[in-house]
């Protein structure tokens, strides 16, 4: 994904929405989480990536999403995982308020 793409991904997350990476780090707000999937855009090069076994769940006004994935990086070769999405209707629209990942060794 090109990074000035990541700015379009910006305005589904709340505010003050939380990305983990489990194996790494937190990352708390909007501003801070775009900064950090640009910074993972550079590191991973030209990179393709494959969603499967995608679960969705709505309770309330919550959606959530686990699947896994499966990109390959040019730089980092490839890397399979999986993630789970919170999503809460804000406003008439549906925002992303909690984001986790976690990569195989």
């Amino acid at each position: 994904m090109a990074s000035k793409n990541f700015d379009k991904v910006g305005p589904y997350y709340e505010s003050n929405a939380e990305l983990v990476h489990i194996e790494t780090k937190r990352t708390h707000g909007r501003k801070e989480i775009v900064k950090g999937l640009k910074e993972l855009n550079k590191m991973l090069g030209q990179a393709t990536t494959k969603v499967s076994n995608e679960n969705y769940q709505m309770i309330g006004d919550s959606i959530f999403l686990s699947a896994d994935f499966e990109t390959d990086s040019k730089t980092m070769g490839k890397i399979k995982g999986k993630f789970i999405q919170a999503w809460r209707k804000t406003n008439d629209k549906y925002m992303i308020y909690y984001d986790e990942f976690s990569t195989e060794a």
